[in-house]
């Protein structure tokens, strides 16, 4: 074992020793050498677990021909993780060997080294490196805990919590618990592995369905032994607030009429072509309710539908339909008219007396029993002269029954659009009659005709909502009874679909946050 022999053969003379045994020699003229090394020469711990205590033994070897004593053992930094049990004896007879039991205690993750010190009375002088290496995921959680903000009862909101693994090897979130009959949910499926330095971003949801402060504590379980589990506290408070109730008195085989009140000013001609472009999405979307269905289209001062036929009916073809559509739209044209920007004065034109009854150029514009749907279409606020109740009152004449009537838009959302002003008075007609309001400044009138047209009739299986809602929050009504299945949410349409059609006259009720609201 030349490989630890630092400094040569030792020799020693005249050296007093301790041994009682007889000798050949003359007391203390004995000649000698010695030589201590250790085996290994370097000592590696390896990878060990944060916690863990592993032991490896270290001989110390006298290869000489003389006693040895260790005069000095210790570390040479401090000893850190590392340490070693004295030896009971410090001497080592030739040939024999002197065993230490070195420990290697990490408390965290990370790369650690330390020296031994060996000292020998022959001159032995050894440093001997010794390594290992912690290992442990290390979690971080941030933030240290979740506070939603107040809640109102039936909205459903999210926060969300990042695990980072700031340790050296693998760590594992199993399961999770403390939440179970809460209404918190931790939304992640589990198990989820990160590895070193890697993040997790993990969602919790409050779905509240009572009012009142909630507190609970989330439990994770890791999959690290020496890492405990973590702990995070959940805080929320739920509002009572009441939910936006939309009723609808159900008409399963219910006819439908529809008018189109249409401003031609100069700054609609881009508008205009738009909406050209949308009808056939229009008509497929009146085919889809399976209502018996009519349309028409009003841009004159007169309010007399443009055409040889005031209506555009199933009953023709998709070509006729379209045509018949366009004629209405387009000619002649008329943006210089006193009614240009008033699409509520062009409706209430279009269904008065003379222009519906016999012999009237709208006539047949208007079933007995259908429902009415008027769409104004305006880029900016209606100018029409008299108060929105006295057109709503008018409108309401001609339908017969309040319930039969809605009137609808494309015009400017509240806080207007791409510049375009808010379409006041339309708007309220909307607002007061349940209807919704399309934006102008979509880049798909099409879709926007889609969107309107589908609310502007009677249609059997679907309740339209004028706003997003809240889905968990939503609940069906027929009659006063509940309804807990049969019915399905679209969120394409915004729409309640029902399985089979209410009957004929059922109250139909719909209660929900707006998501607007959840969403703060």
């Amino acid at each position: 074992m030349l490989m630890g022999f630092v400094f040569g053969v030792l020799f020693c003379s005249n050296r007093e020793t301790n041994i009682g045994v007889a000798v050949d020699e003359p007391p203390d003229v004995r000649e000698c050498f010695g030589m201590v090394f250790p085996d290994p020469g370097n000592l590696d711990f390896g990878s060990v677990p944060v916690g863990g205590t592993p032991e490896e033994t270290l001989l110390l070897l006298n290869e000489g021909g003389c006693l040895a004593q260790v005069l000095s053992l210790s570390w040479a930094d401090g000893s850190g993780p590392f340490e070693f049990d004295p030896p009971e004896s410090m001497l080592i007879p030739e040939g024999d060997v002197l065993p230490l039991t070195v420990r290697f205690s990490p408390e965290e993750p990370g790369d650690y080294e330390g020296a031994l010190w060996v000292e020998t009375d022959l001159g032995d002088v050894w440093e001997i490196s010794v390594t290992g290496q912690g290992y442990s995921g290390q979690p971080e959680v941030t933030p240290e805990a979740i506070a939603f903000e107040s809640v109102a009862v039936g909205c459903s909101v999210s926060e969300t919590f990042t695990l980072t693994n700031a340790g050296n090897s693998r760590l594992e979130v199993r399961s999770a618990s403390g939440l179970e009959g809460t209404p918190f949910a931790l939304e992640d499926e589990l198990p989820v592995a990160l590895d070193e330095a890697e993040s997790h971003a993990f969602t919790v949801t409050f779905r509240p369905t009572e009012g009142g402060a909630y507190e609970e504590v989330l439990h994770l379980v890791l999959d690290d032994a020496v890492v405990p589990d973590l702990d995070l506290a959940i805080t929320a408070e739920a509002l009572d607030e009441a939910p936006v109730e939309r009723r609808r008195t159900w008409r399963a085989d219910t006819p439908a009429d529809l008018l189109l009140a249409v401003s031609t000013t100069e700054s609609m001609a881009p508008h205009l072509d738009d909406l050209d472009d949308g009808f056939p999405a229009m008509l497929d979307a009146l085919d889809a309710t399976g209502v018996d269905w009519q349309v028409g289209i009003v841009t004159q001062d007169g309010g007399c539908v443009l055409g040889e036929t005031p209506v555009v009916h199933p009953g023709q073809s998709a070509g006729l339909q379209e045509a018949t559509l366009r004629t209405m739209l387009w000619s002649p044209p008329e943006s210089g008219s006193e009614d240009a920007r008033r699409p509520l004065a062009l409706a209430s034109a279009a269904l008065s007396a003379d222009n519906i009854g016999a012999a009237g150029c709208n006539e047949g514009l208007r079933r007995d029993g259908a429902t009415l749907g008027i769409i104004g279409v305006i880029n900016g606020p209606d100018q029409s002269p008299d108060p929105v109740a006295d057109y709503l009152a008018t409108f309401e004449a001609v339908a017969g029954e309040p319930d039969l009537l809605t009137v609808h838009g494309v015009g400017a959302p509240d806080g207007g659009c791409n510049g375009i002003p808010f379409s006041a008075g339309l708007a309220e007609a909307i607002e007061e009659t349940g209807g919704a309001l399309y934006p102008i400044c979509a880049s798909d009138l099409g879709e926007g005709l889609d969107w309107v047209a589908r609310r502007a009739v009677a249609d059997p299986l679907r309740f339209y909502l004028p706003e997003e809602p809240e889905v968990f929050s939503l609940t069906v009504e027929v009659d006063g009874a509940p309804l807990s299945a049969g019915w399905s949410w679209d969120a394409t349409l915004n729409a309640v679909i029902f399985d089979i059609s209410p009957e004929d006259g059922a109250e139909v009720v719909v209660r929900y946050q707006p998501l607007e609201d959840c969403e703060g």
